[in-house]
């Protein structure tokens, strides 16, 4: 008699901004024609769901800086609604596969050339649950280092997904080159 065993395998996916300039410019043409021109193909995500993934979380790694704050070579400085537009038209093939996927946003904070770039967050936020009819399922800042006035960012960004009811975290890199005081 054969036994069958169950995969139960939860998974959370990182996906980049596939119309990032920037990328193409740092990265071979080859990798990414396999990870941004598609970045999750429905023949990935088929293959994680039949090795027995359960896809739970999708999360977009800084569409507003890579699609639209990002002012360096090869910037995109695409309007919030191209960048959303790029967003949305992902979702379709990933939900085709996961239904109950949630989507979330991971982006990073007061990038010093973009003032207003907590009004614009709040407008893409806006406009994600305009155009899908629910929220981001959570908001998570990519801390990047904390550069500048990184407390009142950091807090202004925890408070606006607060408002938004959103659920919100943090991902802080840490680095080997010694301790820095982290504390407010």
């Amino acid at each position: 008699m054969r036994s069958s065993i169950s995969n139960s395998v939860t998974l959370r996916v990182e996906t980049l901004f596939s119309e990032s300039k920037y990328l193409r410019s740092r990265y071979p043409r080859e990798v990414l024609a396999a990870q941004t021109s598609s970045p999750l193909r429905g023949e990935v995500l088929q293959r994680i769901k039949d090795l027995g993934g359960n896809l739970q979380w999708v999360f977009f790694d800084n569409p507003l800086f890579y699609g639209s704050y990002y002012s360096g070579e090869n910037a995109c400085q695409l309007p919030l609604s191209a960048v959303l537009t790029n967003l949305l038209s992902q979702l379709p093939i990933i939900k085709s596969i996961f239904p109950n996927v949630r989507i979330g946003d991971i982006e990073g904070i007061a990038p010093p050339n973009v003032p207003d770039w907590l009004d614009r967050l709040k407008s893409f936020v806006d406009m994600y649950r305009q155009a899908t009819g629910s929220n981001f399922a959570a908001l998570r800042v990519d801390t990047g280092g904390f550069q500048g006035d990184w407390r009142d960012n950091l807090i202004a960004f925890s408070q606006l997904a607060a408002q938004e009811g959103i659920p919100f975290g943090i991902i802080y890199q840490g680095t080997n080159q010694g301790s820095r005081s982290l504390t407010a």
